[in-house]
């Protein structure tokens, strides 16, 4: 240990040897390379260095998932969920999980406010009057059984989906840790579709201009699981949860969770065969699941083959149609389609003859409200059930649907916030100047920050920014041109205070963004660490552009306390490393005026050990105790979602 971040050969991503590195710095052989001295900064936004190479950052190297053996070594910003979170009220119960509201255990900081009078922000200190902030609000998912195939599944589909605004955000996984495989995902504080249909029936059911809308965030939705190989196979009101609901705008923000029965496809093309075959149950929730997916009914022949693409590849994405289709229907109809089957007694006898109605394709046509819906409602329903399922239309195709193109302005290309978005021109040109770790820095951020937690403007423009790339219109292709990339750029380009509502998560946005890019869980940025967030994934060996680049970045932002940590620290990669502190002040460095957030976020600076609180922390919010963990001796089924509401109207 002890060693230098002087270049020499590129090391191999796993691998700790790390010798001969002063050669990309011009120190000859390496032999003599002088040990590692922080350059100091003003605190001030930092100019790109104009010799630094342009090398493309990639999020796939994230570091998302925790295990119980990374928790066990970690130096505490990832010690075990129960050393990150404090459980609340219980939002769902299923036969594989149970799902709650958490709050992350951040350090309560305190803050005085100039013009807030004697308001202190965290521990008042006995002076009033006080305001507490509570911590950053998550779901949390608890798996019964260790190990449970339906958590592998579940993680996998999550993790291939990545990020999207209008499905369900994974922040972080613990597998094995403290016994339990959890998912810790973002809150959305509208409650579901269903609660919300449930609740407006009664009073005529929810305005046709917000059914078209939350069906298109849907759409978009699956559109994206297409292109990223997952099929959700459960698509159901109680599945979609919602954000900053107002019916009096007729507007909701959706997001599709709740990813138990996803499957996760393997490439086009690919040797492993990618033909699926549900279980001999059937696969999904018996109300909303296609033909296709139910177990077989006797007398009617199953769809002898799957449909295939033009290249001979089966198609994707159509089981998850049918089941917007019977959501449109439920939604505007009033009840489910094949609610004929409800006129029998015996339950058995109901789930089968939902099974051969929906074989048959024979949904209640004869519905009063059906017959005056307009035309286009009905052949767009009609067309998504289908029992062939490569005669339904695809996600793409439906969203070119006249039922939606006729209820949604021709001027609404986003569900979201429609005010002024930044100058794409000025904002490139700011997030130009940033160097490339405070660009991976704000990539970080993007991927641990979440849609409810931001003001919808930055949405809308970072939405613009990917339909911007997609038309030509600006100049960002590949990856730059995705939603989590543009998202970053419009986040690190704007004061945090513009962007985000939540300001009790901002510390613990950071931990996570830190905690991604600390691939070794040292607690400590290493080259090695930097340097995997700059390599294409599955490739073995660090090029020496990419190494330079990273042992400069390190150069450029490492503190002294960062340096007498790091050779304190037998892990850090060759005895130098970016601390908590560097990695905030460099973040917050993009912005002169971000001081506020220098000042909340403090206590968190100033730890210099484990981050964690424990559970007997009087942080805790007092109605998250007595807490127990779910039984262990579940089969492995969907997991439904309970509502936070008593719900009513028709099955």
């Amino acid at each position: 240990m002890g060693q230098t971040c002087n270049l020499g050969s590129p090391p191999v991503i796993g691998s700790s040897s790390f010798t001969n590195r002063a050669k990309a710095f011009g120190f000859g052989s390496g032999e003599n390379a002088p040990e590692f001295i922080a350059t100091p900064h003003a605190g001030l936004r930092s100019a790109r260095q104009q010799d630094e190479p342009r090398i493309p950052i990639f999020a796939d190297g994230f570091r998302i998932t925790v295990t119980a053996k990374e928790a066990a070594s970690s130096t505490g910003f990832r010690a075990g969920w129960r050393s990150m979170y404090a459980l609340g009220p219980m939002l769902g119960d299923g036969v594989s999980a149970k799902v709650y509201e958490a709050e992350a255990l951040t350090p309560a900081p305190q803050m005085a406010v100039d013009g807030l009078g004697a308001v202190v922000w965290g521990n008042c200190g006995g002076k009033p009057p006080c305001l507490t902030e509570r911590g950053r609000r998550v779901a949390l998912k608890r798996f019964h059984r260790v190990g449970s195939r339906t958590f592998k599944k579940e993680l996998a589909a999550l993790l291939r989906v990545g990020v999207h605004p209008n499905i369900l955000r994974l922040l972080e996984s613990y597998e094995g840790c403290d016994n339990e495989d959890v998912l810790v995902l973002e809150y959305c504080d509208g409650s579901t579709v269903y609660d919300l249909y449930a609740r407006e029936h009664p009073h005529g059911g929810l305005p046709e201009r917000m059914i078209a809308r939350l069906i298109k965030q849907l759409l978009l939705a699956l559109e994206h699981l297409v292109s990223c190989g997952v099929e959700h196979q459960d698509v159901k009101p109680e599945n979609m949860m919602l954000h900053d609901v107002s019916l009096s705008n007729h507007q909701a923000e959706l997001k599709l969770g709740d990813f138990g029965w996803a499957m996760v496809l393997p490439p086009p093309n690919s040797p492993t065969p990618n033909v699926y075959k549900p279980p001999s149950t059937g696969a999904g929730s018996l109300w909303y699941a296609p033909p296709e997916l139910n177990p077989p009914v006797k007398g009617i022949p199953p769809e002898p083959e799957p449909p295939l693409d033009f290249h001979g590849n089966p198609l994707r994405g159509r089981s998850d149609m049918w089941s917007v289709g019977v959501v449109i229907y439920l939604l505007l109809v009033g009840h489910n389609p094949f609610n004929a089957a409800l006129k029998l007694q015996n339950q058995d006898a109901i789930d089968a003859e939902v099974l051969r109605l929906a074989a048959l394709g024979h949904f209640n046509r004869k519905a009063e409200k059906w017959l005056r819906l307009n035309v286009d409602a009905r052949d767009f329903i009609s067309a998504l059930l289908k029992v062939r399922s490569g005669t339904r239309p695809s996600a793409t195709e439906a969203l070119r649907h006249p039922y939606l193109t006729r209820r949604l302005a021709k001027t609404e290309t986003s569900v979201f916030f429609h005010g002024p978005v930044s100058n794409f021109s000025e904002r490139e040109t700011a997030w130009l100047q940033l160097d490339g770790l405070q660009q991976l820095g704000w990539l970080a951020i993007a991927r641990a920050v979440s849609e409810p937690e931001l003001d919808r403007q930055a949405i809308s423009a970072a939405l613009e920014g990917v339909r911007g790339a997609a038309n030509n219109s600006n100049k960002v292709t590949g990856a730059d041109a995705g939603y989590l990339y543009q998202l970053a750029r419009e986040l690190g380009t704007s004061p945090v205070s513009q962007w985000l509502q939540e300001r009790s998560s901002w510390t613990e946005i950071l931990r996570l963004a830190f905690c991604y890019l600390d691939v070794d869980s040292d607690g400590m940025l290493s080259a090695r660490d930097l340097a995997a967030h700059l390599t294409p994934p599955g490739a073995q060996n660090v090029n020496g552009d990419v190494w330079a680049v990273a042992c400069r970045w390190l150069s450029a932002w490492q503190s002294e306390g960062d340096s007498r940590a790091s050779r304190g620290n037998e892990s850090a990669d060759g005895g130098e490393g970016l601390g908590w502190q560097s990695f905030r002040t460099m973040v917050l460095a993009s912005h002169a005026n971000d001081s506020v957030f220098e000042a909340f976020d403090a206590p968190l600076a100033s730890a210099t050990t484990a981050f964690y609180m424990p559970e007997e922390s009087g942080n805790i919010h007092p109605s998250f105790s007595r807490v127990t963990a779910g039984p262990h001796d579940h089969d492995e089924e969907e997991i439904n979602w309970t509502d936070l509401l008593m719900r009513g109207g028709p099955q």
